[in-house]
């Protein structure tokens, strides 16, 4: 059947066949094997994988060969130097969006030469969301093309972008590894909220949502806060994937100021998460765990945990492969939302962790979240107490956030994975490090306190921690950040010790916070240290 026949059937289908991704194959071999430069064959060409990429959902992946992937991208590898740049940039989205089953690595260089041979002003606005978009898929890091496209192709295409297009962009250039990004996307808040106040339709309030969270610019943070009332315009509109697109968003960045917001957003999440598969159900649970969603009340009413335990229920292997269906990276992010939650996972949860910890990677945040939730859930492996080592040990503690910093100096208290080696190198760091948050401070101060109950403690080692007690004291910017934002731990501990002291909160020092991570930490390490 000749391509364009080809293509019509691919649209009207309900489901790809296998046969129907093997005629293909055959077409575009004969194709590409006779093809010159400017031929309507090769542009036919690009619009049936196009098709193709479009009923991706449809198709039985494993009712495909694998050797008739590979035919598909040897003939995509020979057209796509002679394909125009509309042609071009749809070919290469379409592989971006196939690149699970078609093989990434005969492709993806060539993709990025053929993009630099179009010359600037070449592409189109919608060309260029198509190759942005691909990109990123694709995980591309030239930073010769990221900037070309940013700061060459970009800026004259941006005022041609409707509501969806502007939107798109925003999502696809947000997620590229260059510098060019912040500077651009300031550029375009104007009209982002000239699009957002006309009206923006529901996927595009998710994609600008997605796009301003992963920003690391002062701006970014008002411009999340404006967006809360357009996301509870639409959010009853919202499809399970943008659900779980926006409530990540906020998560994110940690920030979630309406309180209607929150009760409106975990309603939705409750009435959608059936419809999301095991990896977003993960996702969506880190997310609630992080911004405390669970803690707002429901109408009507319903114990906060329910809703966990339903979702944990969906990640059953009985009913759809669960964890099986999710990568290492998810697992992990649900085993540390449900520390956060104090929730305990099912040991085959664990279990299941550990078979798949020495033969997957994960990076090195993950390796951070892994040993807190171990800690706090009071996990004992050996298996994870490597990951502590890896957390510590993967590259420059200065590459590490603050909270992830203070979560890895908590964690290492725990006496299971206590490591006297491990905590005096963090502490001599946190003494050489700016503390500008009074977690970090806390955490640290703590750790102070275990180090220095330990019996033997070398000269050099107290000399280089001598200005850590002053830096960790307290600070009146951290009495109010913590009046803004107390923890569960932290209001329960003021409560009873304002009760027992018969004090008003405002006079009691936040120090006192201290008192039961100290006590445990010292009893900690006291039991590693017998142990």
């Amino acid at each position: 059947m000749a391509l364009r026949g080809i293509r019509r059937t691919l649209r009207s289908a309900q489901r790809i066949a296998p046969s129907a991704v093997q005629g293909l194959a055959e077409a575009l071999h004969a194709t590409a094997s006779t093809a010159r430069p400017g031929e309507l064959g090769l542009m036919e060409a690009s619009l049936c994988v196009n098709e193709l990429a479009r009923k991706k959902s449809t198709i039985d992946f494993a009712e495909v060969p694998q050797e008739t992937w590979e035919q598909i991208v040897r003939s995509c590898v020979q057209i796509m130097p002679m394909l125009p740049a509309r042609n071009l940039t749809l070919l290469i989205n379409a592989l971006a969006h196939l690149s699970s089953a078609a093989p990434r690595e005969p492709w993806a260089d060539l993709a990025v030469q053929s993009l630099l041979k179009v010359p600037v002003g070449g592409f189109s606005a919608q060309d260029l969301c198509l190759t942005l978009s691909a990109m990123v898929r694709i995980s591309c890091t030239r930073q010769d093309l990221l900037s070309r496209l940013l700061r060459d192709d970009s800026p004259p295409l941006l005022g041609d972008l409707e509501a969806r297009g502007t939107a798109a962009f925003a999502h696809a250039a947000a997620q590229l590894p260059t510098p060019e990004v912040a500077q651009l996307l300031e550029q375009l808040r104007p009209k982002l909220q000239r699009f957002a106040a006309q009206g923006f339709r529901p996927l595009e309030v998710a994609l600008t949502l997605d796009a301003l969270s992963r920003l690391d610019a002062s701006w970014a943070e008002e411009a999340i806060s404006e967006m809360e009332e357009h996301v509870l315009r639409v959010l009853s509109k919202l499809k399970p994937v943008e659900v779980v697109m926006v409530t990540s968003a906020f998560s994110r960045r940690n920030i979630l100021k309406s309180t209607e917001l929150a009760r409106q957003l975990t309603k939705s999440i409750a009435e959608s998460f059936e419809k999301c598969n095991p990896a977003e159900v993960c996702i969506l649970l880190h997310s609630m765990a992080r911004l405390e969603m669970l803690s707002v009340p429901l109408e009507p009413p319903s114990p906060e945990h329910d809703l966990v335990l339903a979702m944990l229920e969906h990640l059953c292997p009985e009913r759809t492969q669960g964890l099986k269906m999710c990568s290492l990276d998810h697992i992990i992010l649900l085993i540390h939302a449900l520390a956060k939650l104090l929730v305990r996972p099912p040991k085959a949860y664990w279990i299941h962790l550990e078979q798949r910890l020495g033969t997957e990677d994960f990076d090195r945040g993950n390796a951070v979240r892994l040993s807190l939730a171990a800690a706090k859930l009071d996990y004992k492996s050996h298996c994870v107490r490597q990951v502590f080592a890896r957390a510590v040990c993967q590259g420059p503690l200065t590459e590490l956030s603050d909270e992830a910093f203070a979560s890895i100096v908590l964690a290492l208290l725990h006496a299971f994975y206590f490591n006297e080696a491990l905590l005096e190198r963090l502490l001599i760091h946190g003494a050489q490090r700016a503390i500008n948050s009074q977690s970090l401070a806390l955490q640290l101060r703590t750790a102070l306190i275990a180090f220095l109950g330990r019996r033997h403690r070398r000269l050099g080692t107290l000399r280089a921690l001598r200005t850590l007690e002053a830096q960790t004291a307290e600070c009146d910017a951290w009495k109010a950040q913590m009046a803004a934002r107390p923890s569960p731990l932290q209001l329960d501990v003021h409560l009873h010790t304002c009760a027992s002291l018969n004090l008003p909160a405002s006079q009691l020092h936040s120090e006192v916070l201290l008192w039961p991570f100290s006590i445990d930490a010292l009893l900690w390490t006291k039991w590693a240290h017998l142990g």
